[in-house]
């Protein structure tokens, strides 16, 4: 009876196995998407350019998008662009403040301005 168990079991696993990499194999043997799935977002100025750069690689790991993440959404809010600058330079809850040395304040300036066009520009498609 034992042996019959260990059998019946065994072949559970195979059942299984053959089941999870036909899956896989028909999910990746589908038709591509001929759409990207996210728009890139043409900037008219330098300075937006170099916003997104900086937000990038400063706020983007919390702020996915200009989303929430670990931190909060950031253009789904009317903040006025003084107040998103006070926030960079002296953080809030877990978000780390940046200095001076960390940021210029013109890279501040930078940031604030792109984040206040995505939040004017985001719903007009």
């Amino acid at each position: 009876m034992e042996n019959y168990k260990t059998r019946l079991k065994g072949r559970n696993y195979r059942f299984i196995a053959i089941a999870l990499l036909s899956g896989i194999a028909i999910i990746s043997c589908s038709a591509p998407k001929t759409k990207p799935y996210a728009e890139v977002v043409t900037l008219p100025t330098e300075q937006l350019q170099n916003g997104r750069i900086l937000f990038n690689n400063y706020c983007a790991s919390c702020h996915p998008g200009a989303m929430s993440g670990v931190g909060l959404a950031i253009i789904n809010k009317p903040l006025p662009k003084a107040l998103i600058k006070f926030q960079i330079r002296n953080g809030i809850g877990v978000m780390p403040a940046f200095n001076e040395k960390q940021l210029s304040d013109e890279q501040v300036e930078n940031i604030a301005e792109y984040l206040r066009y995505l939040r004017i520009n985001r719903n007009k498609d």
